[in-house]
């Protein structure tokens, strides 16, 4: 397992960049709730919920 410098596991802060990198640019709250999310968080269902809300309102976004 990876760790990033200040011991996160660094998937969320990855996630934000490859959907700038892709031309897709989130929200501000969008992009807090990827980055703070629980990076310790070990429950996969809780783990997809959350991932699912975040991709519910990035795709509200882009319809607008």
């Amino acid at each position: 397992m990876i760790m990033g410098s200040d011991n996160t596991i660094p998937n969320e802060m990855d996630l934000a960049f490859k959907l700038e990198g892709e031309g897709i640019l989130p929200s501000q709250s969008v992009r807090e709730r990827i980055i703070l999310s629980p990076a310790c968080c070990t429950i996969p269902v809780q783990r997809m919920l959350l991932m699912q809300e975040v991709l519910v309102e990035l795709s509200e976004e882009l319809c607008e």
